[in-house]
């Protein structure tokens, strides 16, 4: 019998940080997402795709997932929540035992989320 562990989630990301992001306004989102995606841990992967370049949580059939949104009201500067990232994901053979992993990963996420490099 297999084990999973469930997990789901929401980071929201402010505005604020975009006004140190030197740039066209195309560019500073642009500048933006690549950041989020490199402290998310790189591009989520599934059962059968490549697992090198994922740093996220991984089990048998796949890493976490998450998308990151972008909120649209945000043009007119008056919103200070410039966006958010969903998490999500069903982990097999991933245990009680392994749950320390997602926590240990979520708190060096949230990290570099804070100071995101290259941004």
């Amino acid at each position: 019998m297999s084990q999973w562990t469930h997990v789901a989630g929401i980071i929201r990301l402010d505005s604020l940080g975009i006004a140190l992001v030197k740039g066209p306004e195309d560019e500073k989102h642009q500048k933006i997402l690549a950041a989020i995606e490199k402290a998310m841990g790189g591009k989520p992967t599934n059962f059968d795709g490549p697992r090198g370049a994922c740093n996220l949580p991984l089990g048998s059939e796949g890493s976490l997932q998450y998308s990151i949104l972008r909120n649209r009201d945000n043009e007119d500067g008056h919103s200070l929540s410039w966006g958010y990232v969903s998490i999500w994901g069903d982990l097999r053979d991933y245990g009680a035992e392994d749950v320390p992993r997602i926590e240990k990963w979520l708190k060096e996420t949230a990290a570099r989320l804070l100071k995101p490099e290259g941004v």
